[in-house]
């Protein structure tokens, strides 16, 4: 099971009053200008700017982490 940290910021400063932090298991577009996820509570949440959006995605936590405590594997990809 995965868990991600997306944080939207609605300026170019992150660390604000305009932040939303929001805790998912799956992004389901991420582009530019585009963002849409669920959150932890299965709520559908959907971000779109012509402009492009500031956002961060962060991994929080990844059972093939606890798994294999050697290394993280992120998209196929082995991290060591």
């Amino acid at each position: 099971m995965t868990r991600y940290k997306v944080v939207v910021s609605f300026d170019s400063e992150y660390g604000n009053n305009d932040d939303k932090t929001y805790i998912t298991k799956k992004i389901i577009t991420q582009t530019e200008k585009h963002l849409k996820f669920k959150d932890e509570r299965g709520y559908l949440k959907e971000y779109r700017s012509s402009s492009g959006l500031n956002y961060t995605i962060c991994l929080l936590y990844t059972s093939d982490a606890a798994d294999d405590m050697q290394c993280v594997d992120l998209g196929g990809r082995r991290i060591i």
